[in-house]
């Protein structure tokens, strides 16, 4: 197999995958209690994405080869899964720090007293 080959296989591999930790997702049903309801459903999740950027790494790393033609096909095949995951990880990464970075204070009031504060449901 020629080396342009290998880098369409590679996309394709990371494209089953990523499209398999979705549906992988959606068809499970979240069990468990408490904090630990869903955590199955995301551990798949976790898991199939895991598997996506090991193939758009490999891909990235095929495209980068001498041997391979450079095309704007090759190039896609090669590039643009890597761009997706490296986007995709820095979405979750930012969700992460705003979270972290919010007060917990104002989380619980605006959980518990959607109305206002409970000064003000006192009046």
């Amino acid at each position: 197999m020629t080396p342009r080959i290998w880098v369409f296989a590679a996309a394709g591999v990371w494209l089953a995958f990523f499209i398999a930790s979705f549906v992988a997702f959606n068809a499970m049903s979240p069990t468990g209690d408490d904090f630990a309801r869903g955590m199955k459903r995301a551990g798949t999740l976790l898991t199939w994405q895991a598997g996506a950027m090991s193939a758009a790494m490999a891909a990235f790393v095929l495209a980068l080869r001498r041997s391979v033609p450079r095309t704007i096909g090759t190039a896609l095949a090669g590039f643009a899964p890597m761009v997706v995951m490296v986007l995709e990880l820095l979405v979750v990464v930012a969700l992460v720090v705003w979270v972290a970075t919010r007060d917990p204070a104002d989380r619980i009031e605006r959980f518990y007293y959607p109305d206002g504060s409970p000064t003000q449901r006192l009046r």
